[in-house]
């Protein structure tokens, strides 16, 4: 049985094998198309001479008025250039390589995989570039002039356009490796080669292997050196930052009082959005800051916050979680949600059957009779938008007086007055009903008098 199987699954590796060598083979025939077309447009404009010029032009601002760059070689003058402009034409269509690989290798990461392989690809393509043209516009500058100025006056400098390319191409390649520093160090710790803190330890070797390094790559002086040293040596501390954000929330779900009050509730002041709910704003900052990885801690309430002796915050929780950060931002506005539970007899055997203190599905209240209870703008609110869908809706207050939006009170007393929805003035001192289910609310009015209120639901806001 085990002799069949074993041809059975060799063609189908093979196979399987061969079907990634073409995938790998029309992606690079992709990549290279883009870089060769680039290439071509760059040479019809603005030219091969022109990109090369532009390349020279921190040297031949730094030699001496009349001096020009030399070539030695029969064909220097057509190859270089070329060469110039080959590699322009590689960064401009660095962005086409970098997606046709990125097309080759994401049908074999896992989702999680994904999300940080995209935003290290990015990262890494744009500190490249910006290690190389911190070293265009800051490095050449400041080491040609040097050099230029250190050589003695019987000495005429004459660069070799050959040699200066060389020269270039190292240097680009030695900043721009330079700058993936974070990445590097982010990769590491992600990946639990190496943990935060023995990097931290190993800060002072870093030091030392970084001005190695620039001895070995950069021009023999000081100067260059230490151009590529001090920025090594900041950017490893950049990846040691290694920022991230922890979210403490009494609630068991993201949105705070959006989601608890507002889950369906139209919201108009919300800037560049016309209209949102609440539960829709809350999935749409979900998704915003999903690249940053953030770790929620639901269901928990902070209990106390000390400050530790390295000046970091230590933030304790309910539920014996400690979190140890150098900032902590309090963002809990008027305190922590938790329900406004009436001081009514047995109220507790109704909950979530048929007394709610907040309304996540507006649905789930059609053709109810329902009570609500409160005088603020949550209570006229929800009187207005669930109107349409009640059986019966009944506002009660303890008085004549509330504290809502007064465009919000004014639609109120209109439906009372059509009478479209009633409005009572007292307070609920009993509830009726039977297995959880609510069939009627005791209130007793201003005036000491009691009546019934015929109800399935009641909210207290």
């Amino acid at each position: 049985m085990s002799n069949t199987a074993v041809p059975e699954e060799e063609p189908q590796k093979e196979e399987s094998f061969i079907s990634h060598l073409i995938e790998l083979r029309s992606r690079l025939i992709k990549a290279g198309i883009a870089v060769v077309a680039v290439f071509v447009v760059l040479c019809l404009y603005p030219g091969a001479s022109y990109i090369y010029d532009l390349l020279a032009k921190p040297m031949l601002s730094a030699l001496p008025q009349g001096t020009h760059m030399i070539a030695t070689g029969v064909i220097t003058p057509f190859m270089v250039p070329i060469k110039v402009t080959m590699m322009a034409a590689l960064v401009i269509a660095l962005p086409v390589v970098l997606y046709q690989a990125w097309a080759f290798i994401a049908p074999g990461l896992y989702r999680h995989e994904k999300r940080l392989a995209l935003p290290l690809i990015a990262s890494s393509t744009l500190l490249f570039i910006l290690g190389m043209a911190f070293c265009y516009f800051f490095v050449f500058r400041t080491v040609f002039h040097f050099i230029t100025n250190f050589a003695p006056q019987s000495i005429t400098p004459a660069p070799d356009i050959e040699a200066y390319l060389s020269f270039v191409m190292t240097m680009f390649l030695a900043f721009g490796v330079t700058f993936e520093v974070p990445v590097v160090v982010v990769l590491l710790v992600k990946s639990g080669i190496v943990q935060l803190d023995k990097l931290r330890g190993m800060r002072g070797y870093m030091i030392v292997a970084a001005f190695v390094i620039a001895a070995v790559v950069t021009p023999p002086d000081m100067l260059s050196m230490c151009m590529l040293a001090v920025p090594l040596c900041l950017l490893f501390e950049l990846g040691l930052l290694d920022l991230k954000c922890h979210l403490v929330d009494i609630m068991d779900r993201p949105g705070g009082q959006c989601t608890e009050l507002y889950p369906e509730k139209p919201i108009y002041d919300i800037p560049g959005i016309p209209i949102v709910t609440g539960q829709e704003l809350t999935n749409r900052l979900l998704e915003q800051c999903k690249p940053y990885d953030p770790q929620f801690h639901f269901g928990e309430m902070a209990t106390s916050l000390t400050r530790q002796d390295d000046g970091r915050w230590k933030l304790a929780t309910d539920q014996g979680t400690d979190i140890v950060a150098p900032v902590v931002v309090i963002a809990a506005g008027a305190g922590s949600f938790q329900p406004k539970r009436p001081p009514v007899p047995g109220i507790e055997a109704y909950e979530n059957t048929s007394v709610f203190y907040a309304v996540r599905k507006m649905e789930q209240f059609r053709d109810r009779e329902i009570l609500i209870v409160g005088g603020g703008d949550s209570a006229l609110d929800w009187t207005l938008n669930l109107h349409p869908l009640a059986k019966r809706i009944t506002l009660l207050h303890r008085r004549d007086d509330f504290r809502a939006a007064p465009h919000s009170v004014e639609q109120m007393r209109k439906l009372v007055a059509d009478g479209k929805m009633d409005l009572k003035i007292g307070q609920v001192t009993a509830l009726e009903g039977t297995d959880g289910k609510l069939s009627a609310a005791q209130v007793k009015g201003s005036d000491n008098a009691m009546s019934t209120i015929s109800c399935d639901t009641m909210l207290p806001f």
